[in-house]
């Protein structure tokens, strides 16, 4: 991921080298919060990139499964 410098030490320093340790990292209550130098802003950052990734390596039916999912969700 292109995280900025700032996040990319705090996972790197926290031993988050992959995305499943950063999925079960994310899954624990205040689990990226409580890394130094991960504030709101680079958590922020980095739910955002870790939800582009995971999406971008959708197949394309998974894709057209969670879009009727969110617009099924807004009606």
């Amino acid at each position: 991921m292109s995280l900025t410098v700032r996040s990319s030490n705090g996972l790197k320093r926290a031993d988050i080298h992959s995305f499943g340790k950063l999925k079960e990292r994310m899954e624990v209550e205040n689990g990226l919060i409580n890394i130094r130098n991960i504030g709101q802003k680079s958590l922020k950052e980095i739910k955002q990139l870790f939800f582009e990734e995971c999406y971008r390596r959708l197949l394309p039916y998974e894709k057209a499964q969670y879009w009727q999912t969110v617009v099924d969700m807004l009606h």
